[in-house]
């Protein structure tokens, strides 16, 4: 009977979080453009850092709205689609400029 416990992603929050920016919105904007309440964006702080794993419904809906299966998100050896790196990628890089100008 004791069946092992399955392993969890180690890169979706990463992903998360890459998709997140790719959009160039907070936490809280990304959980309304789900559908999701604006409460609950102290949850999607953990499980884009990893300390929790984000719920199904929720891997749906970031897969849904970038137009790919959850299985791009749940597997640690398949990337997302270049475009959404590239638009984090570029997000991230005028956050960081924006910080070194102050």
């Amino acid at each position: 009977m004791g069946s092992k416990a399955r392993k969890r992603p180690q890169h979706l929050g990463r992903k998360l979080t890459e998709i997140r920016d790719s959009f160039g919105l907070s936490q809280g904007l990304m959980l309304e453009k789900l559908g999701f309440s604006k409460d609950g964006r102290n949850n999607l702080s953990n499980y884009e850092t990893d300390k929790r794993e984000a719920p199904s419904e929720l891997v749906m809906a970031y897969a849904n709205v970038i137009g790919v299966d959850a299985q791009v998100l749940h597997d640690d050896k398949r990337e997302l689609p270049r475009a959404v790196r590239t638009a984090a990628a570029k997000h991230n890089q005028k956050k960081t400029q924006a910080r070194t100008r102050k």
